[in-house]
């Protein structure tokens, strides 16, 4: 591509953005008390769910990685990850942190290992495509008791949400890719100041997926009024709001009057896990030249496994 090309291809981008920046604005002005609302509703929301829900956990995901988990646990664990799906014992920390605590402790455990040059970039790459699922804190308390009432439901969007990365993981694995054998490097000391800076970390990231939630709460809202008149399938409004943010996706989905529809749709938004928590994956890898390709294929391939899974298993819990 010559050089007169890119930069029409930039001028384009440029254009593409502006327009939608423009629309967002004509958007909130038109709808000024409605976007207040929906950011009052967001806060409302980050209070009584997420907050409670998300914070302890990466607080305590923060002290782990300080603490070396990732070396620790690669040395004495981590060879059958590493066999399974092709990535160095290091990173299956980053994987089983990710299962386990949910977005962003996954992503930030693997770009540290590859800022510090212990994974390359496209494992770093494959790695942040399988390992980002909300938490399971977040989907048992505030998806599955909050939005549907049951537990049990919370549980097997989990379950749904691990087997699809899993099934993804492993089915993108390179023959010969493990590096299981890779040298594994030695813990940092324990240090009193591991704890705040825990708190410190937990808190900004926190801060970061709440001012997320409460920008798209009050796009989404405004969008909604305007398409209301028009009589939008309540269906199609779910696919939209899960589309765009998570928390407003489940909420858009848990409230359609079929069970076993209400199901699915969740299903699909956490697989995919809206675009707002892709923004904040974007942040983490600002600078980093990644390429994001094979991350929204992942989560696009999760999102319709995640969906096939709980069509099956949803009646057993609902």
């Amino acid at each position: 591509m010559t050089e007169k090309a890119i930069c029409k291809s930039k001028r384009n981008t440029a254009t593409f953005f502006g327009m939608i920046v423009l629309f967002l604005i004509l958007l909130l002005l038109k709808n000024p008390s409605v976007a207040a609302e929906c950011v009052m509703r967001g806060l409302s929301l980050c209070a009584k769910s997420i907050i409670p829900a998300l914070f302890p956990f990466m607080v305590l995901s923060e002290i782990l990685i300080a603490c070396g988990f990732g070396e620790l646990f690669g040395k004495h664990l981590g060879g059958p990850i590493a066999a399974l799906f092709g990535i160095s014992r290091e990173s299956s920390a980053a994987l089983f942190l990710g299962f386990l605590c949910g977005f962003p402790v996954g992503a930030r455990m693997a770009l540290a290992l590859y800022d510090t040059g212990r994974i390359d970039r496209s494992e770093c790459e494959r790695i942040l495509g399988f390992s980002n699922l909300p938490s399971i804190a977040f989907l048992v308390s505030a998806v599955g008791i909050s939005l549907y009432g049951s537990r049990s439901f919370g549980i097997l969007l989990w379950l749904a949400a691990l087997t699809s990365a899993c099934l993804v993981g492993i089915l993108t694995r390179k023959k010969g890719a493990s590096r299981s054998d890779a040298p594994i490097a030695i813990a940092p000391p324990v240090r009193f100041s591991v704890f705040p800076s825990a708190i410190a970390n937990a808190t900004s990231a926190m801060l970061s997926i709440c001012a997320y939630i409460l920008f798209f709460e009050a796009m989404l809202g405004c969008l909604s009024n305007v398409l209301s008149p028009l009589a939008v399938p309540k269906t199609l409004l779910a696919l939209i709001y899960g589309f765009f943010e998570l928390t407003s996706g489940v909420r858009a989905a848990a409230s359609l009057s079929n069970p076993l529809a209400a199901a699915i749709f969740g299903a699909l938004t956490v697989g995919w896990s809206g675009l707002s928590i892709h923004c904040q994956l974007l942040t983490l890898c600002d600078g980093r030249g990644l390429s994001y390709r094979f991350y929204f294929r992942a989560r696009l391939a999760e999102a319709l496994i995640c969906a096939l899974i709980v069509l099956i298993f949803a009646p057993l819990c609902l």
